[in-house]
């Protein structure tokens, strides 16, 4: 007798990657029992070219529509042609590749048990399911042939199979995309049932349940993205750029793919230039939706940029917190410049303000990245794409207001003021700055940095070769860039003991030094006291003490500093000099003379004893021999003060 076959609808829209992939495989792996029904729901010239260019044997009809139909149309239009003349159907959509034998073993299930619709296992399983294991827990199942039949409410409407005498009209208004599924959830005497004895792989699903985004358009066409679904959203636009910010509203209407009832745009000029904190604190009050976006007067967001961000949005519990826009930029793994969030993170921000007033204009959405991030409510949506135009990227135009905002002293308040509020939050972090001027180190170094004790840090290296007081300057830039609470720099010819560090951190000073030798005589330590012009050494019964003392100048070779130094002192903070008199001034003495001039009080561990390498070891054992030797002792300061050279210099 012969076999009846089975019409298989194939249905496309667009995508043709997509149907270069699937059908050829489908042509391929139905030869035994398929008949193939090829429905084009008003597709580009571009797959309609492509379609009429396939020719097989099994390819029973080529139908193109002249307007989408959606799902629902193109299933009742192959439904009404088929429905008279044969027992099964199967549905396979353009993003779907069937395996061999597919269609054989899923009509052997149908025909042996008491079900009326079954769908191929996939990684798109239902709403409501995590993955395969989690149906399998949720729902009834049995084994056959093997394999999970696992019965369930209604399934999906590719890589399925089903019998005609159980399909009935599909409601084409209820969607282009949900009629199937509706029509199943409404004629509850249907059995539907997912098998997991036969696998395809659907290309637009990357996971489970989570839709491509690459395809958004076809996803909102088709109903798998339901716009009326996305919440509505207050957008918020501080406005300086009064020129600019018309170019970013156009785009927002062009590219949010949501109807105008979704969504309001509030924007307000800064006259007055208070800032876009305590401007944005005006917005926010204004809006009237649970979710908000901030954005510059000054991006172009990009196509289906907040169905991209509603996305990620989805990935937090309870579906709320902050998500980041990629502004192209900034890292959005750790920093939201431009972000979409829900109101309910106003409950953990200070006096309910996103960004909090305090601040001139920067740091400000660092501070609410870390407060979501913390909470475990921050996402970064990398596809939710902004053009930020503004003078970092366009240099055709000045911009006054940029420089004003980014001006030194605004930059240092609001890194200063980031920085206490951090701290007064239990926020620590240490960065070690190696200012190394060679490519090699000695070994002693290696060796004693191996074994010190060293809490939780941040390697920082200089970026390029240089004098010494650029190297140094690199470093602190790259310590407050890292927002390090603490630097400690260490210079790389020297020996430490392993207690180094912790003697350091315990004193909990914002300046504290290391007894370190001269490396040539009279080998005294580098320990003074006085001001640029007129130091003095300080006695050695002092630097031998095993105390801490307060000094006014050091070298810099290993030095502890609490990074509001940097920020009460504008850059550069290391500079050589030569004074009137021909006198030269190295790096780590000037800044020494800049703490001192800003406040702050300069101390040195005199327990901790630093050799200083140069042919041998210079340390206070050497020193003491040294001055034995040369029968030494120690003189009161001149009556006529002299100036050192302090430059301490790597080998």
């Amino acid at each position: 007798m012969k076999m009846e076959k089975i019409p298989i609808l194939f249905t496309t829209f667009n995508r043709l990657h997509y149907t270069k992939q699937a059908l050829p495989v489908l042509l391929e792996n139905s030869q035994e029992m398929g008949e193939v029904l090829i429905i084009d729901n008003c597709s580009d010239g571009d797959t309609v070219e492509y379609l009429k260019s396939i020719n097989d044997p099994i390819i029973k009809a080529k139908i193109f529509n002249k307007k989408n139909t959606g799902i629902a149309g193109a299933m009742n239009q192959f439904f009404n042609l088929v429905k008279d003349n044969y027992t099964y159907f199967a549905k396979v959509d353009n993003d779907t590749l069937v395996p061999e034998g597919w269609l054989e073993e899923l009509l052997m299930v149908i025909e042996s048990e008491d079900v009326d619709f079954i769908q191929a296992k996939h990684f798109f399983i239902a709403k409501g399911v995590k993955d395969w294991e989690d149906l399998l827990s949720k729902c009834e199942s049995k084994e056959v042939l093997g394999n999970n039949l696992i019965y369930r409410s209604n399934v999906g409407g590719s890589g399925i199979i089903g019998k005609l005498s159980k399909v009935g009209q599909l409601d084409e208004e209820s969607g282009k995309l949900v009629g199937w599924t509706s029509y199943q959830e409404e004629n509850k005497h249907l059995k539907s049932a997912f098998y997991d004895g036969v696998t395809i792989d659907v290309l637009d699903i990357k996971d489970y349940n989570k839709l491509d985004t690459d395809d958004l358009e076809y996803h909102i066409s088709t109903g798998r993205i339901d716009v009326n679904g996305v919440p509505s959203v207050s957008i918020l636009i501080p406005v300086i750029r009064e020129d600019r910010v018309k170019d970013c509203i156009d785009a927002i209407k062009k590219n949010i793919l949501l109807p105008e009832s979704k969504y309001e745009i509030i924007t307000e000029v800064d006259k007055d230039r208070i800032g876009c904190p305590k401007m944005l604190k005006r917005l926010v009050e204004k809006a009237k939706y649970d979710f908000v976006v901030f954005l510059g007067d000054d991006t172009i967001p990009q196509y289906g940029f907040m169905i991209r961000a509603f996305y990620a949005m989805d990935k937090l519990p309870n579906r709320w917190g902050l998500v980041g826009f990629n502004d192209g930029i900034q890292d959005g793994n750790v920093l939201a410049t431009h972000w979409l969030a829900s109101k309910r993170l106003l409950g953990h921000l200070e006096n309910r303000e996103f960004f909090y007033t305090g601040y001139i204009h920067q740091f400000c959405d660092r501070e609410l990245t870390g407060v979501a991030t913390h909470l475990g409510r921050y996402a970064w949506a990398k596809d939710a794409v902004l053009v930020h135009n503004h003078p970092v990227r366009d240099l055709k135009f000045e911009d006054e207001d940029y420089r004003r905002v980014y001006a030194g002293d605004n930059h240092r308040h609001d890194q200063k003021l980031y920085m206490d509020r951090s701290r007064a939050k239990g926020y620590w972090k240490l960065g070690i700055g190696f200012p190394v001027t060679d490519v090699k180190v000695y070994t002693s170094f290696f060796a004693s940095w191996t074994v010190m004790e060293k809490p939780d840090f941040t390697l920082l290296m200089p970026n390029a070769p240089g004098p010494m007081e650029i190297i140094r300057n690199n470093l602190v830039v790259q310590a407050l860039r890292e927002n390090c609470t603490h630097l400690l720099m260490m210079d790389t010819d020297q020996n430490y003991p392993s207690d180094t560090i912790p003697k350091l951190l315990s004193h909990k000073k914002d300046v504290v030094a290391v007894s370190v030798h001269r490396r040539y005589p009279p080998f005294e330590t580098i320990l003074y006291r006085g001001e640029i012009g007129a130091y003095h050494h300080i006695p050695d019964e002092e630097c031998f003490s095993g105390d801490l003392i307060e000094i006014d100048a050091t070298g810099c070779g290993c030095i502890l500093y609490n990074t509001d130094v940097f920020l009460d002192i504008p850059y550069p903070w290391f500079n050589v000099y030569r004074m009137s008199d021909g006198k030269i001034v190295g790096e780590d003495i000037d800044f020494c003379s800049k703490m001192k001039s800003a406040g702050y009080k300069i101390y040195a561990d005199t327990s901790i004893e630093v050799g200083h390498i140069s042919h041998i070891e210079i340390n206070r054992e050497f020193y003491k021999v040294y001055k034995k030797i040369k029968g030494l002792e120690w003189r009161p300061p001149p009556e006529e003060p002299i100036e050192f050279e302090c430059n301490v210099q790597q080998t």
